[in-house]
């Protein structure tokens, strides 16, 4: 279980991944308190949260991730076996986070987690 981190200690992770303006950020999980904190990040960054639908099939994430050109990708933990099948395939989510802390992808909480929750100031 994760727990809650607030959208200032996301969106300075986001900027330390070179996150900024009109960048894009990929979320895949149902509703989520992860999914808000994302969300608002993205607007403290002026940047995008694509929401990807986790009724569509895996090549047809790997597509959306793709062309929305996201930074960073972010899946629930219920949704890991997608983010295996295409990891290989993804071109420009160089950070991918997994919120239930799979083994094989970085763990939402642990990337969050040392961040300040001051907002990142960007204009």
């Amino acid at each position: 279980m994760t727990s809650s981190t607030g959208a200032g200690q996301v969106a300075n992770a986001l900027a330390a991944e070179g996150v900024g303006p009109q960048d894009r950020i990929a979320f895949l999980d149902k509703n989520s308190v992860e999914h808000f904190e994302v969300f608002y990040s993205a607007a403290l960054l002026d940047a995008i949260c694509v929401d990807v639908s986790w009724r569509l099939a895996p090549p047809e994430v790997a597509t959306i991730v793709n062309d929305a050109e996201a930074k960073v990708f972010v899946v629930g933990a219920e949704f890991a076996p997608v983010l295996e099948a295409i990891a290989d395939q993804l071109t420009t989510a160089k950070t991918v986070l997994d919120i239930g802390g799979h083994p094989s992808f970085g763990s939402y909480d642990e990337w969050v987690s040392g961040q300040p929750a001051d907002d990142p100031g960007v204009r």
